[in-house]
């Protein structure tokens, strides 16, 4: 008759696409729009923090934008008519140029306070609340996509040689 062979083992659901969100600013946390179980899609938003010196930094450094482009522009026509050398009207382009640049990389933090799920899927975890401070070291939620799953088993060496490629597993 045939023979078979029963091997048990203890295994591990997980998704093969799952990531831990960590803010990449620290902040209070203001409000949590989704919790442990929710099906999220990409971008939706899971919580917003408060950082107000990344909004104040994004604020000085369009304000100075502004001023510099208007004063440039002032400049330049007092250049065009010889009153101002061409040196000064070099120099507040430079600052000018430098200011864009801030203006830029502030505009770039700016929003960073909003968590956002990175693709379709659902929390598995939620590790923050409203009110408690999340910093940039915290995990505050794992987001799992469990349309692709794998399973992870840990077999003793001495079973090795009983499993092979495409084996059915219950």
């Amino acid at each position: 008759g045939s023979v078979s062979g029963l091997l048990l083992a203890n295994a591990v659901v997980e998704s093969e696409s799952q990531a831990s969100i960590l803010p990449t600013t620290g902040g209070t946390v203001l409000s949590i729009h989704r919790d442990e179980g929710d099906v999220v899609k990409r971008g939706d938003l899971l919580a917003v923090l408060d950082n107000v010196s990344l909004d104040a930094n994004a604020e000085r450094a369009n304000a100075e934008l502004v001023r510099l482009e208007q004063q440039v522009k002032r400049t330049r026509e007092l250049a065009d008519q010889g009153v101002v050398s061409r040196r000064e009207l070099e120099d507040l382009e430079y600052q000018l140029s430098t200011a864009r640049t801030s203006d830029r990389e502030a505009s770039s933090t700016f929003g960073e306070t909003r968590l956002v799920a990175p693709f379709d899927g659902v929390v598995a975890a939620r590790d923050v609340r409203v009110g408690e401070y999340a910093g940039a070291s915290v995990v505050a939620f794992q987001i799992v996509d469990l349309s692709a799953l794998r399973v992870v088993a840990s077999l003793p060496e001495r079973d090795l040689a009983t499993v092979r490629l495409g084996q059915s597993a219950k």
